[in-house]
């Protein structure tokens, strides 16, 4: 990769946003597409297949009125935003498009923010982030940024939610998996995958996924982690939908051993016994 994807107007975006945070006292945590984005390129040097030029953010914050306090920052003069018509869209004067989603006490029910009568939207797997993040330096821009496992466990329980209509939340998880396994060094096979490589459990390719997995079961609760292991228990041959979802109308004419069915059932694997771990 010779250089970074992201651009003087996606700083920009970054700056506005933080400045506006920082006056409330806000720390907004990138998640999504952008993050994968941004990890990708950070870690592994890799450019994944999917370059969304939105940004999703997250923010923690206790009422709706410390939320629309940010919002009026974000849109007012110098602010750099202009609302779009979605509640959580902001145009910045750049070009790029913001998301921000609230979570915390404003909650209703826990696990639930209602945007209107006839809008809601999940947020039970994002308290993970509170601590599941990392702090990257993009140009002088102090950015915090969803963890890996925290970011295969969110996209596995948008996938779960918003299936059959929306499917690049799992095609983006066997990406980031797939990317990792590529990128894997010698490091990476430690004493918590010794027992599954003896066992036949995974393979030696697979130790990424699964390593993966572990931590997502170990970050998210049992209710969370019980979605996921629903989800992908039922990946199986000779075609299913969550592999045609993930590998789109490729999963009809793929090769007999094709990596990604395995490769789910070891995220799944670890999942499981990071999940068993924990309890």
């Amino acid at each position: 990769m010779d250089s970074p994807s992201f651009t003087a107007a996606d700083l920009a975006l970054f700056r506005d946003l933080d400045k506006a945070c920082k006056q409330l006292d806000l720390t907004p945590c990138l998640i999504g597409a952008g993050a994968i984005r941004l990890t990708a390129e950070l870690h592994w040097g890799l450019r994944p297949a999917r370059m969304t030029k939105d940004w999703d953010f997250v923010v923690r914050v206790e009422t709706w009125a410390q939320f629309y306090s940010l919002t009026d920052r974000l849109i007012r003069a110098g602010g750099g935003f202009a609302k779009a018509a979605e509640p959580h869209r902001f145009l910045h004067q750049a070009g790029g498009t913001l998301d921000v989603v609230p979570y915390g006490e404003l909650e209703n029910p826990k696990g639930t923010i209602q945007w209107g009568d006839d809008c809601s939207m999940e947020t039970s797997g994002l308290h993970v982030l509170d601590q599941q993040y990392e702090e990257q330096l993009i140009e002088g821009e102090a950015l915090r940024v969803a963890s890996l496992p925290a970011l295969v466990g969110l996209k596995l329980l948008a996938y779960a939610a918003r299936r059959p209509g929306i499917i690049r939340d799992i095609q983006d998880v066997l990406e980031v998996l797939q990317m990792s396994e590529r990128s894997m060094d010698e490091e990476h096979v430690g004493q918590e995958a010794i027992e599954r490589l003896q066992a036949g459990d995974v393979s030696y390719s697979e130790i990424c996924s699964y390593l993966i997995g572990k931590e997502v079961g170990s970050i998210f609760a049992d209710e969370q982690c019980q979605i996921m292991l629903a989800l992908l228990d039922g990946v199986k041959e000779p075609v299913d939908r969550i592999l045609v979802d993930a590998l789109g109308q490729a999963a009809f004419c793929r090769e007999p051993g094709d990596s990604a069915e395995e490769t789910l059932r070891a995220v799944c694997l670890g999942i499981r016994d990071g999940s068993d771990a924990r309890s």
